[in-house]
């Protein structure tokens, strides 16, 4: 299947190509876009943005530039039904631009400094599934690029600061989030949390506003796997919209309170059950949960966990071990709301 070069018609006529151009808010950085965002709230037109995303397109002299992305970068350990690498990463000798190319066709060009990103896709697909790599890999890709901290995390906003939920894909990071926004509480963002310095305070930033959640928690949560809607025929997961009712989705940044690592889950009575982590342990963690890390090179991965080693001292790192049993499941939001209440510096105030 051919991948789309130009914006092609069906596209322009369907999303309405504007003169001025759509902006959004989403990692702590205003983004501009040729097709409004599926998925992300606009922001009021304003000169200036962080980030240009252009759909449909390759970038200019695209012909000479694919012949410079020629050094493989990385090859995803995942493969797809046919046993192709679910994602391959190749760059340039003098790493300007990084070119990935998913199984299903979707690519994405991002520039070397991450301010722009060129998003292509085979006929058969849509602007909304490429959405999907675009508000994830694609962009974790342009923050790692710009020397940006990011944490493979779900942000929940607890009063006027954030509990960081830590972990690796499959860990439970949005399943516990979808716990707290069934209770009322806001959320920041999920899978990808963007982390920066605004003085003695370490910030969440915002991501989108909406949880992916596999069929079997929506069921375990929600009561049905039809509960939540599949944006796309073939995407694995359901959405929770964090702007409908009920629901909420926090728009600012947050000081970060406190930091909980999730662990496999047990079948242990007593679980949940949350133990503090050796200053050592919890470093490694934070090291192990950063994304695209193998980005930054070794001058730059020896700045990041000095980074991080600093941290520490402004912020408590506890791990979590949930039951196995999902009907127990709700327990885990009042074990880490009382456990926070006791470890962190700041008082929090629950919504």
């Amino acid at each position: 299947m051919g991948r789309r070069a130009i914006i092609p018609g069906w596209l322009t006529t369907k999303y309405r190509v504007r003169k001025v151009l759509p902006y959004h808010s989403v990692y702590g950085l205003r983004l501009s876009a040729n097709l409004p965002v599926p998925g992300l709230p606009e922001l009021p037109p304003a000169p200036g943005s962080d980030l240009e995303v252009h759909f449909g397109r390759f970038p200019p002299h695209w012909e000479q530039m694919r012949e410079l992305l020629q050094s493989l970068w990385y090859v995803s350990s995942y493969s797809d039904e046919h046993g192709d690498p679910v994602l391959t990463v190749w760059t340039s000798n003098d790493r300007g631009a990084f070119r990935l190319v998913y199984s299903d066709g979707v690519e994405f060009v991002v520039s070397g400094d991450g301010r722009h990103i060129w998003s292509v896709w085979p006929d058969a697909l849509s602007l909304e599934y490429a959405t999907g790599y675009l508000l994830g890999p694609a962009l974790g890709f342009a923050l790692r690029l710009r020397g940006e901290v990011c944490l493979h995390a779900s942000a929940v906003a607890v009063g006027e600061q954030a509990l960081l939920l830590l972990g690796p894909s499959g860990a439970g990071k949005s399943t516990a989030a979808a716990l707290f926004a069934q209770r009322g509480f806001p959320i920041l963002s999920d899978d990808i949390v963007a982390l920066s310095e605004d003085g003695p305070a370490l910030l969440a930033h915002p991501g989108y506003p909406y949880l992916r959640l596999w069929p079997d928690v929506v069921k375990a949560l929600f009561g049905s796997e039809d509960a939540l809607p599949c944006p796309q025929p073939d995407w694995d997961k359901c959405r929770l919209d964090l702007l409908r009712e009920s629901y909420h989705f926090q728009r600012g940044p947050l000081p970060v309170a406190a930091i909980y690592l999730l662990r496999e889950r047990s079948s242990d009575p007593a679980a949940p059950l949350i133990e503090d982590m050796p200053g050592g342990s919890a470093l490694m963690a934070l090291v192990a949960n950063t994304y695209a890390s193998n980005l930054l090179g070794k001058e730059g991965r020896s700045r990041e966990f000095g980074r991080l080693a600093e941290w520490l001292g402004r912020v408590p790192v506890r791990q979590v071990t949930a039951h196995t049993d999902a009907s127990l499941m709700p327990r885990l939001c009042d074990t880490i709301l009382d456990d926070c209440l006791s470890v962190c510096s700041s008082p929090m105030v629950e919504t």
